[in-house]
């Protein structure tokens, strides 16, 4: 819980406190997905929102947050045999 409000925080602070350059950002991503070298946006607030995510994104398959979509499934499960 404490990984997604501090993802939320971050992001609130790039998008009203500090001044963020949505287009560096976007040359980032896209040179990203394309496998192309570019620098990452020097911006300490979205290093830090960049870093929370990917740490959520590695803690999915490990914690109780994936159990989530589960719920939806399970019932489907259990009703098929």
């Amino acid at each position: 819980m404490a990984l997604i409000l501090g993802i939320i925080i971050t992001g609130d602070i790039m998008r009203f406190v500090t001044h963020f350059d949505l287009a560096q950002s976007r040359e980032y991503f896209v040179a990203l997905f394309t496998f192309k070298s570019v620098a990452v946006p020097g911006d300490p607030a979205f290093l830090l929102h960049f870093f929370l995510g990917q740490l959520l994104i590695i803690y999915i398959p490990f914690g109780k947050f994936l159990h989530i979509p589960g719920t939806f499934y399970s019932k489907s499960i259990i009703y098929q045999e």
